[in-house]
């Protein structure tokens, strides 16, 4: 099942514009809890669980995670309680390993803790992790995958610094994108506790944690039901009223035979990860596995990948299977802790060759990267039938790249020629998306972006609407710096925008950005956002009128035509409605996000609104993104005369082109 979103069909089979509550589809009445609509990004959906069913936190901010300390700790300071009525408590110590050392005595107290690190962040609380691991505590780190630094520093996404700690004993669950972050955050917390084994929820660095998409968040009575209490799931090992000896000395007498013991807690992490999948899925619908394949049943040639770009590769497999009749597949792996063999050999024992790509490159190794390692490793337990994993007669031709590293593009045209390399019987091992002796070349590529989409990319952080999320995952982000002027990339899909878009430009209170520090010089900051008419039939609270992607604080009730400032809270956030369409829209609740300075969202301030008027105007798509690049060219012509540092605003796009 693709994304983890609602199975309509029951069978887990992927299909076409069925996310829940879009247009013309309404809830499966067999699933309970099938979540709250909602506009966030992966970091946003994290807090949203971790702050209902945690007691505290202990984190050391660093990129691209800090967004999910900052939230934590926000609603901390907004006396925000969790589900049970407890309120919250976050520690941000000296580093990294501190923190890692505050959430070992959390949970040794009995508490359910967690954290949120990147990169080097991460390696640097390696001590740590081994011995929450080796003292059975369940805590649960959420963790933005971000390339570590060598030959020089980038904070963006790269699997490096998770394959450095994948050897401590932690079970690791990878998301691809903002709804599997928040929902196998859930599905790690009760694995964890239900075997005594720490966890890892994973996303990529920026891609997800700041990319904002349509999510169903998990409703706060659903998460109550299915992880249960702190004080009834967690034990305190410090109690001086029932005192136990734990992490003390050991020596060759006794050593050895207390870290073979711990297998058996190990034994009971893939039937907990199995409870918590199926369990997950009959409240919800959406259904989650060790491994997802799409399309390998007849599959000739299949991808092997975790992480974001795997949406790419499935909406690439589409296009290979219907416009070039290539059996074509890919795999995603959700689950490499514990690694599941079994599965892997299954999904992939009958197809001709496959590709393992990944976020990282590791030279040294002459049998592939970590994922490709351990995949070949499964197959040769296979032929041999040794280590429960079922005997075959024959495996197939296995390839592997680096792909994405430090959130290079992977495009359609990357994957289509990952899927020739195959084919053609090419390189053992490749690149792919520089100039490089390794690298594959693109003989072509394919716009696949779905039907009514638009993406909108800055620096760090994306926004991402439509009928159907699949296809064109990757980060296509061009920024022009001239001085600290900056201009993001509007992408839109063929077929034009979901329904109409409105871009409102607003004042930031002043009194907001005293409270978040977030405020410049110059009085209250300028913003904009962009907002999204909804069908009038969708589900939950939003049944009708606007949605948002913006600043929190652009929540306010719109009690008539969005076109009339007076249709905003005046006081709070004054308003300019940049829209053409009369059309009335019944009372309704904006919802979006903050925009601060950690967030990254720039896009907030750059989005123009180019549909309905390239429709209204009979423009054709040269000129519309001819609009945009010439509004582009003059904001930073006029930033440039100016000579002082500005955020851009692109002009209407029909407007300029004119």
């Amino acid at each position: 099942m693709s994304r983890g979103v609602i199975d309509q069909t029951g069978t887990g089979a992927p299909f076409d514009d069925q996310t829940p509550g879009s247009e013309g589809q309404t809830h499966d009445a067999r699933f309970q809890y099938p979540g709250l609509p909602t506009t966030c990004d992966g970091a946003e959906a994290v807090v949203h669980v971790e702050t209902a069913i945690s007691q505290g936190a202990g984190a050391y901010p660093i990129t691209s995670s800090t967004t999910m300390g900052a939230g934590f700790n926000a609603a901390l300071a907004n006396g925000i309680a969790n589900i049970w009525g407890e309120q919250l408590t976050f520690t941000e110590p000296e580093s990294e390993h501190s923190a890692a050392s505050f959430c070992e005595g959390f949970a040794a107290a009995g508490g359910r803790v967690t954290n949120f690190t990147s990169g080097q962040g991460l390696v640097l609380m390696k001590e740590v992790l081994y011995t929450i691991s080796g003292k059975r505590l369940p805590a649960v780190f959420n963790i933005g995958a971000r390339a570590l630094t060598s030959h020089s520093l980038n904070v963006h996404a790269g699997h490096d610094d998770v394959m450095s700690v994948a050897d401590c004993g932690w079970g690791v669950l990878f998301g691809r994108n903002a709804q599997e972050a928040g929902d196998l955050c859930l599905i790690c917390r009760r694995a964890a506790e239900a075997s005594y084994t720490p966890f890892m929820n994973v996303q990529d660095g920026f891609l997800t944690t700041h990319t904002v998409e349509k999510v169903y968040l998990p409703e706060r009575e659903f998460m109550k039901e299915y992880i249960g209490a702190p004080s009834e799931k967690l034990l305190n090992l410090v109690d001086p009223a029932n005192p136990m000896m734990a992490g003390v000395v050991q020596n060759q007498d006794s050593y050895m035979k207390g870290k073979i013991a711990q297998r058996w807690y190990y034994d009971q992490v893939e039937p907990a990860l199995t409870d918590a999948f199926e369990e997950f899925y009959r409240k919800t619908g959406r259904k989650y596995d060790f491994v997802e394949p799409y399309r390998c049943e007849d599959a000739d040639y299949v991808i092997v990948g975790m992480g974001s770009y795997m949406e790419t590769t499935q909406a690439t497999v589409d296009y290979l299977r219907e416009k070039k009749g290539i059996a074509a597949g890919c795999l995603n792996i959700c689950c490499f802790r514990p690694f599941p063999s079994q599965r892997i050999v299954d999904a992939l024992k009958n197809c001709k060759a496959f590709t393992v790509i990944e976020r990282m490159d590791d030279p040294l190794s002459t049998a592939g990267n970590h994922l490709t390692r351990e995949v070949k490793a499964a197959f040769m337990d296979a032929l041999n039938g040794s280590n429960d994993v079922m005997k075959i007669d024959r495996a197939p031709r296995i390839y592997s790249g680096a792909a994405g590293l430090g959130s290079r593009d992977v495009r359609p045209g990357h994957v289509i020629a990952i899927f020739d390399n195959m084919i053609n019987d090419g390189q053992d091992f490749f690149s792919v998306g520089i100039d490089h002796a390794t690298s594959l070349k693109m003989t072509e590529d394919p716009d696949l972006r779905p039907r009514k989409f638009f993406d909108a990319g800055s620096l760090r952080g994306r926004f991402r609407l439509g009928d159907d999320q699949q296809g064109d995952r990757h980060d296509r982000r061009r920024r022009i710096r001239q001085g600290r002027a900056s201009v993001s990339q509007v992408r839109l899909g063929k077929e034009g925008l979901a329904d109409d878009l409105l871009l409102v430009d607003f004042r930031q209170p002043l009194a907001f950005a005293q409270r978040t520090g977030t405020r410049r010089p110059g009085g209250a900051q300028r913003h904009q956002c962009l907002v999204q008419r909804q069908p009038a039939q969708g589900h939950g609270r939003r049944r009708c009128g606007l949605h948002a992607i913006g600043p929190q604080y652009a929540r306010r009730r719109v009690g008539q035509h969005p076109g009339s400032p007076q249709g905003v809270d005046q006081e709070d956030a004054p308003a300019r409605l940049l829209c053409r369409h009369g059309a009335d829209c019944p009372r309704s609740r904006v919802g979006g996000r903050p925009a601060n300075a950690h967030a990254g969202h720039r896009a907030t301030r750059c989005v123009p609104p180019a549909h309905p008027f390239a429709k209204n105007t009979d423009m054709t798509e040269d000129q519309l993104y001819a609009g945009v690049e010439k509004a582009a060219a003059e904001v930073l012509r006029q930033a440039r005369r100016a000579g002082r540092a500005r955020q851009p605003r692109l002009r209407e796009a029909a407007v300029t082109a004119r």
